[in-house]
């Protein structure tokens, strides 16, 4: 009788223990399910579950719970909490070698780490989610690596690849069956199909994803494509329209406390009301999105609030409040635009690296792997610049046959033409790339340079003339100062310059010529300002390194340079002293002798080891 008391005692605790497992489980179901429609309950019902499995003593449990719960934070905008319980769940994940858990984790604390602006180690991150996923055959969070991967290249405006990446991720996702994540990457495709000007299809993509997300109760997905698609009404001024869609996804925001979504929202209504002529509404609208900017240190969101405030005030006639608002306006632009150069900063540092996998576990093979880029890319160096000759020498060929055949001129006309295109070949490629064009023995990759970074801050609008104008002179001061000390000019996108100086030449004399093309490139800067009444701005940034030449493009080739020694200068003009000639320690050591440089401090460089900083005295 007492072993029959004490077996029905041991099954009613294993049933209790079963019954208390199962409320678990079905908790952290509910608030992973809660996610996307209702985060909030799922922070309440992720708290119950990690207590629950905690006093299970249940680790696996434990840290699946941390990790929804992160998401949940995450989803209202409470960053801080998101990654620290993130971190905990990665770290109990790794002790029981719980992969999906891990990857899972590690995808979110990637998507934190891009929200915040750390795009290299968001991108470490999205690739430790994506070998992990890999090697365990978990298409689910292979699925969102690709997608973290893709809104990497999204937000720095690469947009070909990142909807190369978004679709492989719409493969795999389509093919495994996980249709939870498949209207959040039609909604990423729209954005990319807007931006490339596919408006219709781009509405397309956005309702598709907005009648999927309704079919798994996704409302921030829903929410985000109606925003959008309220931007586009917008743009082509169907207001009625576009204020229908931002209501919609207003209420959505508001109802799953995506507080940060609903600001953009609630700004984007403001600029509608603004074109409405509404201007007491669209003021307060606007103010309170200034206010939330504020208190979350959005730089976008106030200074996007500070131009309608401007809009809207001299609509009113309030001449004084619109110039105050004027003034913000250009204050937070000029903050947006720092922020943009460290964006672009960070764009050049990743942009050899996004292609590489991370490295493997095995010393051995990593070495190998190591071995194996650097031939590849010696071998690609080769290929384009025998692509770059034999394009040149066709070129020559055809100059030649056409002379021959069209004017019958005689052999001397032949070889002026050769000439002139070996001329256009030099000047286009670096000497080295020229040398192996002709036939020459080529030298090392990393050859020494001094780089000057060149950042135009604005070319405004002055009493004498036009931005453009503004913009033609500068181009022109810039090349001929480079043809006078001679340094090579390498191409840029926007309102960025960038010169190396040419080999051949000695280090000291490399930076001597540097220097001076950057005081008279000042000087010329400051001059035309006293004459024209403009306000065109620059910052000058010079460092002394090895770098890696190679030329870019089939169609259309370009000399292109890359390293550390690029990325420093360019760090050197940002941090450095406005209207001055800023050069590194490794600059000033070499020009010690011939120009009077004023150290301001210590700036830490990419290897960690600092450099010190200087300007060149012209006083």
């Amino acid at each position: 009788m007492r072993i029959f008391c004490m077996g029905l005692l041991f099954c009613y605790s294993t049933l209790l223990f079963a019954q208390s497992v199962t409320e678990a489980q079905k908790l952290i179901t509910s608030a992973e399910n809660q996610l996307n429609a209702k985060p909030r309950k799922s922070l309440e019902e992720a708290e119950k579950a990690l207590a629950a499995f905690k006093a299970e003593k249940n680790t696996s449990g434990t840290a699946k719970s941390l990790a929804i719960l992160a998401v949940a934070y995450y989803k209202v905008d409470q960053y801080d909490k998101a990654l620290k319980h993130i971190n905990e769940s990665i770290k109990l994940s790794r002790q029981i070698a719980d992969t999906s858990i891990w990857a899972y984790a590690t995808y979110w604390k990637g998507n934190v780490e891009l929200h915040n602006g750390n795009y290299p180690h968001a991108l470490d991150l999205y690739q430790e989610c994506y070998n992990l996923s890999e090697a365990a055959g978990d298409n689910e969070n292979l699925t969102r690596a690709l997608d973290g991967k893709a809104s990497i290249y999204e937000a720095l405006n690469e947009v070909q690849k990142a909807e190369e990446y978004y679709k492989e991720a719409l493969k795999v996702a389509e093919k495994s069956g996980f249709s939870e994540w498949i209207p959040t990457i039609l909604f990423s495709l729209a954005s990319i199909e807007h931006q490339k000007g596919n408006t219709d299809a781009a509405i397309g993509k956005f309702l598709e994803a907005i009648k999927l997300s309704e079919e798994i109760n996704n409302l921030n997905n829903k929410a985000n494509c109606l925003q959008q698609l309220a931007y586009i009404a917008y743009e082509k001024d169907e207001l009625k329209k576009a204020m229908q869609y931002i209501q919609q996804g207003m209420d959505i925001f508001k109802q799953t406390g995506s507080l940060s979504s609903y600001s953009y929202s609630q700004l984007l209504m403001s600029a509608i009301l603004l074109k409405e002529k509404d201007w007491d509404l669209a003021i307060a609208l606007a103010t309170q999105s200034l206010d939330e900017g504020k208190s979350k240190k959005e730089t976008g969101l106030q200074r996007d609030a500070a131009e309608i405030l401007y809009y809207a005030y001299l609509g009113k006639r309030n001449t004084a409040r619109a110039l105050d608002y004027h003034v913000m306006f250009h204050q937070l632009s000029e903050k947006k635009h720092n922020e943009e150069l460290a964006k672009k900063l960070t764009q050049l540092e990743l942009q050899s690296n996004f292609e590489k996998e991370r490295q493997l576990a095995d010393a051995e093979q990593a070495k190998e792997k190591a071995e194996m880029n650097v031939q590849i890319q010696q071998q690609r160096l080769m290929q384009k610049a025998a692509v770059v000759g034999f394009l040149f020498i066709g070129v020559i060929a055809g100059v030649a046959i056409f002379a021959f055949m069209q004017k019958r001129k005689d052999t001397k006309l032949i070889a002026a033409e050769k000439q002139k295109s070996d001329m256009v070949l030099a000047g286009l490629l670096p000497d080295e790339l020229f040398r192996e064009v002709k036939g020459a023995k080529s030298s090392n990759d990393y050859t020494e340079h001094t780089v000057m970074f060149v950042d135009v801050k604005s070319f405004a609008k002055g009493d004498s003339g036009t931005a453009q104008e503004a913009r033609t002179w500068f181009n022109e001061t810039f090349r001929s100062l480079l043809e006078k000390h001679g340094l090579q000019k390498i191409e840029t996108d926007g309102d960025t310059y960038l010169a190396i100086s040419k080999n051949g030449v000695a280090e000291k004399y490399m930076a001597q010529n540097t220097i001076r093309a950057g005081i008279e490139l000042l000087e010329s800067v400051k001059q035309r300002n006293a004459e024209k009444a403009s306000a065109v701005e620059i910052g000058v940034g010079i460092h002394t390194g090895l770098v890696i030449a190679g030329v870019v493009g089939l169609k259309t080739a370009t000399h292109e340079v890359w390293g550390d020694t690029v990325n420093e200068a360019a760090r050197i003009e940002q941090h450095g002293m406005h209207g001055k000639v800023n050069i590194s320690s490794e600059t000033q050591a070499l020009v010690q002798d011939d120009f009077k440089c004023v150290n301001y401090g210590n700036l830490p460089s990419q290897n960690g080891v600092e450099l010190g900083m200087y300007f060149v005295d012209i006083s």
